[in-house]
């Protein structure tokens, strides 16, 4: 992949609407882990250099105190607003303009959207003149206090129940997993918010088959997949470039590599690593992805964690 000057960004949707854009021009710590196994991400950002006005009105916002009545309160028998900001980072890398030394660089090419979500907790660190802001913004946050519109019926196929969900979040979905024919009785009578839907459709699957997973990748949709799937009409994307080495865990592989915003949790990835060439046979299906990603600092870089695709036998 071409690597250009690197870009990040964290864009807040304020309450009046507007949408306020931090990028390199302020001191930015970005930390995302994203896994398959877990039905919601945390986005922990980091920033100095804030003006003021926007410092205040975070630290005001969204706090512990407010986060806590939100997430247990009501009031006068009504659920309490949610004071939640939502929340989008994007990084990447803008590709120069032309090939001569020292082109100007143009708005960046491959960046993509690596979290959407909202942010529900800001607390002040340090000191001024340096104070900074920590704050912490979750996928889905806002579905934590939302009552699903209807239920479905008693008994359905699996499919169905992930179509149905999607529809509840207002998702898009993929269902691709060996028990999607498989009828399901009464699934979310557990469930009272729209929040706990992904965890109780994750939770189905022990009793109707295989293992599969069940998650929410970084555009928003909906995945069911069996363990170790890959996903139809997904272009293998070379990764030959590492911080480290490639090395084997017990469910696969784990490597580091500078930012690629194309890898996700449905990609394939085809490892070319010349110190571990017995990795470099298959493709693998991420499980894991963790970005580690400063604005002026040396990280920006992407951990992956992978499994083998399923039925392939890894000969070492």
């Amino acid at each position: 992949m071409p690597i250009g000057q690197r870009t990040l960004q964290v864009k807040f949707t304020m309450p009046n609407g507007s949408i306020v854009t931090l990028d390199d021009t302020l001191d930015l710590h970005v930390h995302i882990k994203r896994n398959a196994y877990v039905t919601q991400t945390v986005a922990d950002i980091t920033v100095t250099n804030l003006s003021q006005t926007l410092r205040q009105t975070l630290l005001s916002r969204i706090n512990a105190y407010t986060n806590n009545r939100v997430q247990i309160g009501t009031a006068n028998g009504a659920q309490i607003e949610s004071a939640w900001i939502p929340v989008e980072i994007v990084a990447g890398y803008a590709q120069p303009s032309n090939t001569t030394v020292g082109a100007s660089y143009q708005t960046a090419t491959n960046a993509a959207p690596i979290f959407t979500g909202q942010a529900f907790l800001s607390r002040p660190i340090g000191d001024f003149p340096n104070m900074g802001v920590n704050i912490l913004a979750a996928t889905n946050q806002v579905d934590k206090t939302r009552v699903p519109t209807a239920w479905p019926g008693g008994q359905q196929t699996f499919a169905y129940m992930v179509q149905w969900v999607a529809s509840q979040i207002g998702c898009n979905y993929i269902c691709n997993t060996s028990v999607n024919d498989v009828l399901v009785t009464n699934p979310f009578s557990g469930a009272i918010y729209v929040g706990q839907l992904v965890k109780e459709l994750a939770a189905l699957v022990p009793a109707i088959g295989p293992r599969v997973e069940v998650f929410i990748d970084m555009d928003g949709t909906l995945v069911a997949r069996d363990l170790g799937a890959t996903i139809a009409n997904q272009a293998a994307i070379t990764v030959d470039e590492f911080i480290g080495q490639v090395g084997a865990t017990e469910q696969g592989i784990r490597f580091k590599t500078l930012l690629d915003p194309r890898i996700r949790l449905i990609s394939n990835v085809q490892v070319q690593s010349t110190q571990s060439p017995w990795f470099n046979s298959i493709g693998w299906v991420p499980f894991s992805l963790e970005y580690d990603l400063t604005s002026r600092d040396e990280a920006f870089y992407l951990t992956v964690d992978a499994v083998p695709p399923a039925n392939a036998v890894l000969a070492f």
